[in-house]
């Protein structure tokens, strides 16, 4: 479904999730068979054309990373698209991010149906562009100018998507069957500040702020068209996420995953030999390092 149209003024407006980019320290081809396995992912063989029609010079992805610094595998987990980043080599800005982080939560993405008008938009702002990829067709909003947050702007979406009648979107069929995405966490300083940059920048629509589902921090909901962003804001250094927030500044953090049944979905995550550390009302925290070294959490979808 294509985007809708942006006007000439901020804020921008997002059209389909595009993908969650997560990168990790395996090797490519583990991390697909992790995601197959478990959670009952699907490979990607859509072609993504630009939305507007404008020719591709190739539809195959450069070996060398392009100008991305990276390679992707595409994999659909229910109606959600994740794309597992690999460096391209010991220069890719990838390679800096492992170096600095670790394994997590790189980005996100959307399609817009003018990537010219929203960059120009942007710039004029004061927004710092970065990470322009001409071939890919896609840009990232620095993240210093964005809560933290990385987000990737693209005018491509994808020709098959099970989103829009293209294939199933019911529970995946992995050892742990999922919905797809429930919500992608940041971890913030300033929650009312973040949400403020954000709403300004981009067409969202904001929950009040509450209680995280864990003592020492408050949260608020931000949906950007079709996926959530839980801003989380520690109250202080002891919460789960203060150590994380003086480590490493405002960022990405976790991905949760919408399941039917939380009970037999804890049942089935020991099953596979994923560790659950913490019950939170309806929310399960797992241990990272059973999960490809990326935090995870899982909730009921009702």
């Amino acid at each position: 479904m294509p985007p809708p149209l942006q006007p000439p003024a901020l804020p921008v407006r997002p059209g389909d999730f595009h993908r969650l980019g997560l990168v990790t320290d395996r090797p490519a081809a583990e991390v697909s068979e992790w995601f197959t396995r478990v959670l009952g992912a699907i490979p990607n063989t859509s072609d993504m054309p630009a939305v507007r029609g404008y020719p591709r010079f190739s539809e195959e992805a450069p070996a060398d990373g392009g100008e991305s610094g990276a390679t992707a595998e595409v994999l659909w987990v229910g109606p959600s698209p994740i794309a597992v980043f690999v460096p391209a080599g010991e220069h890719s800005p990838l390679t800096g991010f492992l170096s600095r982080y670790g394994p997590g939560v790189h980005s996100v993405a959307w399609s817009v149906d003018d990537l010219w008008t929203v960059e120009s938009l942007l710039r004029r702002h004061g927004v710092r562009i970065t990470g322009t990829d001409i071939e890919g067709r896609h840009m990232f909003m620095h993240p210093k100018d964005s809560a933290g947050i990385l987000v990737e702007w693209t005018d491509t979406d994808f020709a098959d998507d099970p989103r829009h009648g293209s294939g199933p979107i019911g529970p995946t069929a992995g050892e742990v069957p999922v919905r797809g995405l429930a919500w992608v966490t940041a971890v913030v300083r300033d929650l009312d500040a973040a949400v403020g940059v954000l709403g300004t920048l981009v067409d969202v629509e904001v929950a009040a702020p509450r209680p995280g589902n864990l003592p020492g921090e408050t949260m608020a909901d931000v949906a950007v068209f079709d996926l959530v962003v839980r801003l989380v804001s520690p109250d202080s250094p002891e919460s789960r996420w203060g150590s994380f927030l003086a480590a490493g500044g405002e960022r990405l953090a976790s991905l949760a995953w919408a399941v039917d049944d939380l009970a037999a979905t804890e049942e089935r995550l020991r099953t596979a030999g994923i560790r659950v550390t913490e019950r939170a009302g309806s929310v399960l925290l797992t241990e990272p390092a059973d999960t490809l070294g990326l935090r995870m959490e899982w909730t009921a979808t009702s």
